[in-house]
């Protein structure tokens, strides 16, 4: 993780159940500018539906990082909501399985994500390119999916988009990633009725908006699986 610094509208917090990665609203200075004075781009990895992503690397620290800059202008108030709870439920993980969030760059116009470079693609085009997986290594990619699950629900976090394309595949090892569906809750008891996910993996309750829990991750997983 980068070393916090008091830059310009830094927040550092590490208390249980708080970010454990430095937050930097930017009122004097735009995001992107800091964004272009702490990191160096490398290369162009590729464009989502309202953002790009990027390898950088920071110019006083080192290493390697994937940069996604989303433009908020053109999100509906819906997503804007959904990338504020993303960035918050990120910024709290930490786990071997779980995308690391290093840090996040925010203005009015622009949210700029910090996160793990990893070099090895995602699930779905690992099958795609190279066939069904060894029963030994799908047993390794299915137990540190489990891992990274539980340890989202035993801090009432759904994912509720558990599919091969959020599943990404390096040397650093398995790691679940997008948590744009994520949802907190603020009991183990709590359920949730809104309705999103990817078909053909969500469980039929979260795609018709019925009650439900932490079941509807485990659905996905046998769905992966």
């Amino acid at each position: 993780m980068l070393q916090p610094t008091s830059s310009n509208g830094a927040v550092v917090l590490d208390q249980p159940g708080t970010p454990l990665v430095r937050l930097q609203s930017t009122p004097k200075k735009a995001a992107a500018v800091l964004f272009d004075e702490q990191y160096e781009v490398l290369k162009h990895l590729g464009n989502g539906s309202y953002s790009q992503v990027k390898q950088v690397t920071h110019r006083s620290q080192g290493g390697t990082f994937a940069a996604k800059l989303v433009e908020k202008q053109v999100l509906s108030k819906t997503d804007r909501v959904a990338l504020s709870q993303e960035v918050l439920i990120l910024s709290r993980m930490d786990h071997p399985n779980v995308m690391r969030l290093h840090e996040v760059l925010e203005d009015e116009s622009k949210c700029i994500m910090i996160i793990e470079c990893l070099d090895g693609g995602d699930l779905f085009d690992r099958v795609t390119q190279k066939g069904k997986l060894a029963d030994a290594e799908a047993q390794g990619v299915m137990a540190a999916l489990v891992e990274a699950v539980f340890y989202c629900h035993s801090h009432c976090i759904l994912h509720r988009d558990i599919k091969p394309e959020n599943i990404l595949m390096s040397s650093a090892g398995i790691k679940l990633c997008d948590f744009g569906f994520a949802k907190q809750l603020n009991s183990v008891h709590e359920r949730a009725t809104d309705s999103c996910g990817t078909p053909g993996y969500a469980a039929p309750e979260v795609l018709n908006g019925r009650s439900y829990g932490f079941e509807v991750d485990v659905f996905s997983l046998g769905v992966v699986l």
